[in-house]
């Protein structure tokens, strides 16, 4: 009887023992933190937030290193070569651009040393190939950004064309690709391929809610297309952009399309509507820009609304946003 008792006993031990959670043999606690840094950065990037962009990568540089997150790593020293050359296109020295901690995010790395980072640790993962093509696109972005009068433009398309088979899975980095193919497209005078390009970056960008980067994709095709001659169908692509930013709420890319869409209707040789229409926008946008606090823009789209009501032409202070609707 006692040993029978007993067995119950054990039985209803291990039983017990048995049906207890498991313990874990993964913890992510600390690259996910890093990863969220990364999207955050990202988007901030997209949404010209330089400061705070810098900050993000930096914090999620030091929390993937210390978990040896190489994957993360080489992914993040990308976005960080594109915020190194963010700095430089917003002539702001990268001295001055300080995280929480007072320190200098990236102190002493240019793009090319960053890239050359990425590439490393691309080497110690289970992407090697994978995360190789994708700093192939990243090398063509910061050739093509930084030496915009020696660069071999056709050479980097080729690059670009040879790698895009490799990244059909890859949304963002596919859609990154496309952007710069645009960009170089556009410094070869071909207007229309890029256009087409910057419309395959925003289709991706769409389908993978990537909000930030929708915008840029259209204020991109605008540029391309008011280069082109395409007055019209630049104006058009401004509004796509406006959607997608007033979406992102980005104070500051709403206020750019405005002015953008000003600066367009001025060109050449504005009939009476498209002059008044440009007065109103270029008001409106430095309306926006003071909302944010963005002064010096403010005081730039003032001053050129000012420049063209001295010409004779006068136009209501407000632009209504559903005249751009």
């Amino acid at each position: 009887m006692k040993r029978i008792v007993f067995a119950i006993i054990c039985s209803a031990f291990f039983a017990a023992c048995s049906s207890a959670p498991k313990r874990a043999m993964l913890v992510r606690d600390t690259a996910v933190a890093a990863s969220n840094y990364f999207e955050t950065a990202n988007n901030e990037l997209a949404a010209g937030d330089i400061e705070n962009a810098g900050q993000n990568l930096q914090k999620a540089y030091l929390l993937a290193t210390s978990v040896d997150e190489t994957d993360l790593l080489c992914r993040i020293s990308l976005s960080a070569m594109i915020y190194r050359l963010s700095v430089a296109a917003a002539d702001v020295s990268a001295f001055s651009v300080r995280s929480a901690n007072h320190e200098v995010p990236f102190a002493g790395l240019s793009s090319e040393m960053l890239l050359e980072r990425a590439r490393e640790f691309a080497k110690r993962t289970e992407r090697t190939d994978l995360l190789l093509q994708i700093c192939h696109v990243y090398e063509q972005k910061n050739v093509v950004s930084k030496n915009h009068n020696t660069a071999d433009f056709s050479k980097a398309i080729q690059v670009l064309n040879q790698v895009e088979g490799s990244l059909s899975k890859e949304a963002y980095y596919l859609a990154f690709l496309h952007r710069t193919r645009g960009d170089v497209y556009e410094m070869l005078g071909n207007f229309s391929e890029a256009d087409r390009n910057y419309q395959l970056a925003a289709d991706l960008h769409v389908k993978n809610r990537y909000l930030y980067e929708i915008g840029i994709d259209w204020y991109s095709s605008a540029r391309v297309r008011s280069k082109a001659g395409n007055k019209q169908g630049a104006v058009e692509a401004l509004e796509m952009a406006l959607k997608y930013d007033r979406d992102a709420e980005n104070t500051p890319a709403i206020a750019s399309d405005y002015f953008a869409i000003a600066r367009i209707l001025a060109k050449g040789n504005p009939d009476k509507n498209e002059l008044s229409r440009a007065i109103r926008a270029a008001k409106w946008a430095a309306s926006i820009y003071e909302a944010g606090y963005f002064t010096s823009q403010a005081q730039e789209a003032r001053a050129f609304a000012a420049e063209l009501e001295g010409a004779g032409q006068t136009a209501e202070d407000v632009l209504l946003p559903e005249e751009e609707k």
